[in-house]
């Protein structure tokens, strides 16, 4: 009888062996549900700790669009709320989950485009001196891995450059410095995009018009802010002020005009006589506000 018992115990445990293993295994085959289709992927869009956003502010307002491919389709989300809740568009037409327990890399990139396609290309405003073209001229994107048991969150990262100047009197011009006209010179404008990274296109170098920041950041006097295409300018004039009666022109030194997609640059420039003073600081991660670093104090004279 012993024998028996010990037999039964063997056979009632590889019976459960084989349902374990079945069910895992089908776990991880296509997840297909009653109705035929599967479970829809639900993502949250999530943007690192920035000084800005898809929009500029880095707060979803909660209609911004985002394609998302699962490498055999792309589809469109849209965001839902500030915290970065997603929905498909074409509620007919989601991503589904492959698997219950593997990861699965996904890519996705704001602003949404035309049918899904990922972008070749991306253009920043000439003219920036709108919110609408700021915004205009922003481009995220993340290619990460996501999972239906694990990370559902998207890291989407900026792959612009942030670029902020910040203007200061020397105590006895600031009246003729409020109605000053900044402008930033030699840029290039249009950029080829691969996996996320953007090349600026050889070009005509172009003059910029950065958006005016309201209220002034801190105790300056006048703040601009605007994206660009990770480049380099050495050499030639980058930042004009111009007055009623001066121009005042910056031409950056080696190194400190070298943008990168998702740093941030700041031109601390104080206007005196003979000329004016700039100070740089590039952030050392996406648009934040931490680990800044001063490049260069310098004193340059009036033209």
């Amino acid at each position: 009888q012993n024998n028996i018992m010990k037999k039964t115990a063997k056979c009632f445990l590889c019976l459960m062996s084989i349902a374990v293993f079945s069910a895992c295994t089908n776990e991880n085959e296509s997840l297909v549900t009653d109705d035929g289709t599967g479970i829809p992927m639900k993502l949250l869009a999530q943007m690192l700790p920035i000084q800005t956003r898809a929009t500029v502010d880095n707060v979803w307002n909660g209609n911004e669009q985002i394609s998302v491919s699962d490498g055999n389709k792309a589809v469109t989300y849209r965001i839902t709320d500030a915290n970065g809740s997603m929905q498909v568009v074409d509620a007919d037409n989601p991503l589904y989950w492959a698997s219950a327990l593997e990861a699965q890399e996904v890519k996705a990139w704001y602003p949404a485009t035309a049918n899904n396609v990922e972008p070749t290309t991306w253009s920043v405003e000439q003219d920036q001196s709108t919110m609408s073209a700021f915004q205009a001229s922003d481009m995220l994107y993340v290619s990460t891995e996501v999972a239906l048991q694990g990370n559902k969150t998207l890291p989407l990262e900026h792959v612009t450059a942030k670029v902020i100047v910040n203007l200061k009197g020397d105590g006895s011009n600031e009246e003729a410095l409020e109605n000053a006209i900044v402008t930033i010179e030699n840029t290039l404008l249009n950029a080829t995009v691969s996996d996320g990274s953007l090349t600026a296109v050889q070009e005509t170098p172009q003059t910029m018009i950065p958006y005016t920041i309201m209220p002034p950041i801190s105790d300056n006097l006048l703040s601009y802010q605007m994206l660009m295409v990770p480049q380099s300018i050495e050499g030639k004039t980058f930042i004009k002020i111009q007055t009623a009666s001066d121009t005042y022109v910056y031409q950056p030194k080696v190194g400190d005009a070298t943008f990168q997609g998702g740093y941030k640059y700041i031109y601390n420039i104080t206007v005196g006589k003979p000329g004016i003073a700039v100070e740089v600081i590039k952030s050392n991660n996406q648009w934040g506000n931490d680990g800044e670093e001063k490049v260069n104090l310098e004193s340059i004279p009036a033209i």
